[in-house]
């Protein structure tokens, strides 16, 4: 995503490629670094802020050690769904939000302190008239 504003001249970004492909989807997976460094950047706002508009799932999943990687949702992910299925198939409501809090409890606690204070005015671009459309546009869609 460099330099979208003149790649997009006559097109709306909440029409753009990758917003038409989120419609689509199931939703975004965003993939964090230890310093969560994409959480900084205005175009990944924009990312949330479609996948809220269009009522997508938005989870974040970030590296808990070597081997492993642990994802944040909103809700029970299918794997919380069929382990409670195994664990217990009557009574499954309950168990899935403690297998979920489970399951998340590995995720860095670093990274879960960045997602919480995501500042969009603090964002960057590299082009600043990106920023100030994002901004616009995000502040319409939500």
């Amino acid at each position: 995503q460099h330099l979208l504003t003149e790649e997009l001249i006559g097109i709306h970004p909440m029409s753009s490629p990758f917003v038409e492909a989120i419609k689509v989807s199931w939703g975004v997976l965003a993939v964090l670094e230890e310093n969560a460094v994409n959480l900084s950047r205005a175009w990944c706002a924009m990312d949330h802020a479609a996948c809220e508009y269009f009522k997508k799932e938005y989870a974040v999943a970030s590296a808990s050690g070597i081997d492993d990687a642990v994802v944040l949702t909103m809700g029970p992910a299918p794997c919380d769904v069929a382990r409670a299925l195994e664990l217990d198939p009557i009574d499954t409501d309950g168990l899935c939000l403690a297998l979920q809090m489970q399951r998340q409890e590995q995720f860095p606690r670093r990274c879960l302190q960045i997602c919480l204070l995501v500042d969009f005015s603090r964002s960057v671009t590299s082009n600043p008239r990106d920023k100030d459309m994002l901004a616009g546009i995000i502040a319409v869609e939500q």
